[in-house]
């Protein structure tokens, strides 16, 4: 399940001059404290200001980067797969990977993306229909399950041998919303309740069948504009013992921890290098994520400035202690960004790589994330 870290575990940095430092925990460091005390080398009353000194020095080694893509490998695809605006919902199993887009289609594709089955699902509100299939999630015996928030339900699809069948209908017993994570045989789901203007958000926790773990409250809010419920309402992330919770609306950060369900941290970048907009019916944070296991990814959707002619997919870099260390724009290698960018490609997130399909063309690509650090 989620693995807590030891009592023991955090490490800061000593530093001695600029080009040597020893790495400690905190265990050693009170052992070295107590050490000199016996010794007779250090004063009680210097221990608070050595303490205070070292985390201020530690705190302030913050790396900043930056993050370009590389092409791994890309293949032209059928024009009927994903010929409408939305994302492309995919997913590893295997070596193969799982697509599904709001075309209807999902396909199994291997790891040069060719089409090795296809099934289409219908919409519509009857079994194993969809009407907004937003999330995708494989679970260990081979279900990839098909998350419509807008039915509060999954559509079940069973892979064997490279093949895709329709396999079942599974409704949540309550009002979930946009936005769910799935880790270690756990799903984490946003579950509103509303009476008028009054929302009560939760983040509900759920295993496979559905029984209910725990809950963390989000929020008890009246809602008086739509910008109300969109930077309330968050994308999870699962991470060992935490759950960052990324607002839609604004990239507002606030970290959970899961055993206790208690808020311990939150992150905000405030001087933002493209303007956030609320009169549109699309999310402004597209499904956040961590990269090379140390980074919060929080990429936003282009179309949502429509004053700036975006250079490209804005996106902020955090480390997983809530520092931001940096941010900028991703060009996907096209030498001109259009300014209907969402209308023209479309893109997955994902924690090992960002697919992006052209519509002109039918190019679909695959790239790895590259870190940079800043001189």
């Amino acid at each position: 399940m989620f693995q807590e870290p030891g009592k023991n575990n955090f490490k800061t940095k000593v530093f001695f001059s600029q080009k040597n430092s020893i790495t400690i925990n905190l265990k050693q460091l009170q052992e070295l404290i107590t050490l000199l005390i016996k010794k007779g080398w250090l004063m009680k009353k210097y221990i608070i200001i050595i303490i205070s000194l070292v985390f201020i020095v530690s705190c302030g080694n913050v790396q900043n980067v930056n993050l370009t893509l590389k092409k791994s490998h890309s293949k032209v695809l059928d024009d009927q797969y994903a010929a409408t605006r939305g994302m492309i919902l995919l997913n590893k199993i295997d070596d193969n990977l799982i697509w599904f887009s709001r075309k209807g289609w999902a396909l199994v594709l291997d790891k040069n993306f060719n089409v090795l089955d296809k099934i289409k699902l219908s919409q519509g509100k009857g079994p194993e229909e969809y009407i907004n299939l937003t999330e995708m999630f494989i679970l260990k015996d081979n279900l990839v399950y098909l998350y419509d928030h807008r039915l509060s339900r999954f559509v079940v699809l069973k892979y064997k041998d490279e093949k895709l069948k329709k396999y079942d209908t599974i409704n949540l017993n309550f009002s979930s919303a946009l936005g769910m994570e799935y880790r270690n045989g756990i799903f984490a789901v946003n579950n509103f309740k509303s009476e008028g203007k009054n929302i009560n958000a939760k983040l509900s926790f759920i295993d496979r069948d559905l029984n209910l773990l725990k809950d963390i409250t989000i929020a008890d809010f009246k809602m008086s504009s739509r910008k109300d419920l969109m930077n309330k309402v968050g994308w999870p992330i699962f991470h060992k013992n935490r759950v960052y919770y990324v607002s839609i609306g604004d990239g507002n950060t606030r970290v959970f921890n899961y055993k206790t369900q208690k808020e311990i941290n939150s992150f905000y970048n405030k001087d933002k290098k493209m303007k956030i907009i609320y009169d549109h019916q699309d999310a402004n944070v597209i499904t956040p994520t961590i990269i090379k296991d140390k980074y919060v990814f929080i990429p936003y959707n282009p179309h949502t400035d429509k004053d700036l002619k975006t250079p490209g997919m804005y996106y902020e870099l955090f480390d997983l202690e809530g520092n931001f260390v940096g941010d900028g724009f991703i060009k996907f290698g096209l030498k001109k960004i259009p300014e209907n960018l969402m209308e023209k490609y479309t893109i997955n997130i994902s924690r090992n790589g960002l697919y992006f399909y052209n519509k002109e063309t039918n190019n679909f690509t695959k790239f790895d994330y590259v870190i940079n650090k800043n001189n």
